[in-house]
């Protein structure tokens, strides 16, 4: 069961002030958890007492019973730890991407924690499409541990430091010089990353370019299936593919 409202908590200012000192980079701070897509919308909802919010490429909307709504300009999200933030005049949203969250009600799975702080009232919810419980936990069981990258977007790699490491819904990787960290979470049966960080060193242009390339696929919709040589293949949706190998192989399930 959800809690009740509260006021703010100084927890909260501390959390905006690491947000603004986390340092995302390349492409991979384009946060995925809220659509960018025109069409789309991001829905979260809360009980005790009800209320919903709707979030788009423009506005936020945020409604409760015997309040008029709140409408505000989306904003441009800080980065925190775990997630997003957005915060606008009387309004702050935190999208926290990948703590998986029950309603209170039904009892349906979430994939995302969504807090809200309007008019200095604190309420806690769920966020996302409602996630099938069973299926989540057999493609993650299939994700999880250290992987190789053995080719991407159609180039082969033979570098033992291009990983990726997939564990308790975060996911590292690294394309041989930097690395990604964040957190990952299925919708609709692809598997979807919130806003990557990285670190900054200067690599040669080769790297970069590889590094450019996999923040780009890390930052899509990825489907997964397993190949028949035990190989994890992770598709964009323009056809680009991630190719992992198990560093340590093991059982897996295949799909």
């Amino acid at each position: 069961m959800l809690p009740r409202p509260s006021l703010i908590a100084v927890s909260f200012v501390a959390l905006i002030a690491a947000g603004c000192a986390t340092t995302p980079s390349g492409t991979a701070q384009t946060p995925d958890t809220v659509p960018a897509d025109t069409a789309a919308s991001y829905h979260a909802l809360g009980t005790e007492p009800f209320w919903s919010l709707t979030m788009d490429h423009k506005t936020i909307r945020f409604e409760r019973p015997d309040h008029a709504p709140v409408v505000r300009d989306r904003p441009a999200p800080l980065i925190a730890p775990g997630g997003e933030v957005f915060r606008t005049p009387g309004l702050m949203v935190m999208v926290y991407s990948g703590r998986t969250c029950s309603d209170g009600m039904s009892d349906r799975p979430y994939p995302d924690t969504v807090r809200v702080i309007a008019e200095r009232v604190r309420y806690e919810g769920c966020g996302g499409a409602p996630i099938d419980a069973e299926t989540a936990a057999d493609a993650t069981a299939i994700l999880d541990g250290k992987w190789q990258i053995i080719a991407l977007a159609g180039q082969p790699i033979d570098d033992e430091r291009a990983t990726m490491e997939f564990r308790e819904g975060r996911i590292a990787a690294s394309a041989g010089c930097n690395r990604m960290a964040g957190s990952f979470r299925f919708a609709e049966d692809r598997l979807v990353t919130g806003a990557l960080v990285s670190t900054r060193m200067a690599c040669p242009g080769p790297l970069m370019g590889r590094e450019n390339t996999l923040s780009t696929l890390l930052g899509q919709p990825l489907t997964h299936r397993m190949n028949a040589a035990e190989q994890l293949i992770l598709t964009a949706p323009d056809g680009r593919t991630i190719v992992l190998r198990p560093i340590a192989p093991a059982p897996r399930p295949m799909r």
